[in-house]
């Protein structure tokens, strides 16, 4: 078995360069310009890769879940933990032209589908991730 994976052909393991992943997850708050901007940031700290968190609100929790004591603290108490999660999802159309504007930037999109069930369903097209090299 080997010791190192494969992010868009690129080997990373102990034998291997530095492979640096910049995790913008949800601070872009749903907006793509936000996330353009996240983008432009960490092409300029010189990340190899940028990763989003991506999810179907649906696919996490019921329409009437309370939100965590956290959640409660910064953002509004009056919406419903789907709504907020609802607010931060980015469709596909959107990932698309998040993985094209990360093309043009020179790095590397990683997005996986999360389910809801403990594990990553589905790699968006853009992402690649291989377990050899």
């Amino acid at each position: 078995m080997s010791n190192c994976i494969q992010i868009h052909g690129t080997p990373v393991g102990p034998e291997n360069p530095l492979f640096i992943i910049g995790e913008v997850g949800l601070a872009h708050d749903g907006s793509l310009g936000a996330a353009h901007a996240y983008v432009d940031r960490l092409a300029k700290v010189g990340v190899d890769a940028v990763k989003f968190q991506t999810f179907k609100a649906e696919n996490l929790v019921s329409k009437n879940a309370p939100k965590a004591p956290y959640q409660k603290n910064i953002t509004s108490q009056l919406e419903s933990q789907f709504s907020m999660l609802k607010k931060l999802e980015l469709d596909f159309s959107v990932h698309k032209k998040l993985i094209n504007y990360c093309k043009k930037k020179n790095l590397g999109f990683l997005g996986l589908e999360y389910s809801g069930h403990g594990k990553s369903s589905k790699n968006l097209a853009g992402s690649r991730i291989e377990m050899r090299c």
